[in-house]
C-alpha cells in the first residue's frame, strides 16, 4: 500500500505543478488512494521530495541525486542476466523503483522496463550488467 502511494505520488509530481500538499491529496483522492496529510507529509519526506522554484513558483520536485535508502524500498532481490540485470520487487512497487533507478543510474543504463514486479534493465555488456547488479546487491546489504 505505501509502496504504491509513494509510486502514485512520484507520477504526479513528475507530471505536474504541484505547490501545495493539499493539491497533492486532492490528485491523490482522485486517483482512489485515501491518506492523510500526515501520512502524506511522512512520505513526501521519506521520499525525499523538496519545493523548487520554477518559473517564479515553488513546487514540488524529486531530487535527482536519489539516495540508496530511499532507492532501494520495494527491492527484494536483483539478478544477472547477460547483458540484463534484473530487479525483483514488491507487488505494485517496481514502476516506482525504476524511476528512482532512472534518476540514480540512468547515465549507466541503455534502457528500463518495468512491470508490475519486475524491472529489467538494459546495459551495453555482461560485464556493465555484472557492476551494476553488484552495486545494488552492496546498497541492498547496506
Amino acid at each position: 500500500m505505501k509502496t504504491a502511494r509513494q509510486e502514485r505520488i512520484a507520477r504526479l509530481i513528475n507530471d505536474y505543478n504541484i505547490t501545495h500538499q493539499s493539491d497533492l491529496l486532492e490528485l491523490l483522492t482522485a486517483a482512489g488512494i485515501n491518506c492523510t496529510q500526515a501520512t502524506l507529509s511522512r512520505d513526501l519526506s521519506e521520499m525525499g521530495v523538496k519545493k523548487v522554484r520554477e518559473n517564479g513558483k515553488l513546487i514540488y520536485k524529486i531530487p535527482q541525486n536519489t539516495t540508496p535508502s530511499v532507492l532501494t524500498v520495494g527491492i527484494v532481490d536483483v539478478r544477472l542476466a547477460g547483458n540484463i540485470a534484473v530487479i525483483l520487487c514488491e507487488v505494485g512497487a517496481a514502476a516506482a523503483v525504476c524511476v528512482r533507478i532512472d534518476e540514480a543510474y540512468g547515465h549507466e543504463l541503455v534502457g528500463t522496463i518495468a512491470g508490475d514486479d519486475t524491472i529489467f534493465c538494459a546495459l551495453e555488456t555482461a560485464e556493465a550488467a555484472k557492476r551494476f547488479v553488484l552495486k545494488l546487491r552492496g546498497i541492498l546489504r547496506g
